[in-house]
């Protein structure tokens, strides 16, 4: 059983490492800095927040994690 474990642990590490390089990012933004231009300002919205176990969902809640 363990090593079942280990192998689905090291198949998942493998399959996560082969993600986009550092690098890649670095090409984009200088790509949409220059697109933009040098006087210009870019604002990005991320998805909405999902709701995690136990989160209360409300006006009033207070999180221990900031909801940005």
């Amino acid at each position: 059983m363990m090593r079942i474990m280990a192998l689905l642990f090291f198949a998942a590490h493998s399959a996560l490492g082969a993600a986009i390089p550092a690098s890649e990012y670095q090409a984009r933004r200088a790509r949409l800095a220059k697109e933009i231009g040098s006087n210009a300002m870019l604002i990005m919205f991320s998805a909405k927040p999902k709701a995690r176990d136990l989160d209360i969902i409300s006006p009033a809640s207070i999180s221990p994690t900031p909801r940005w």
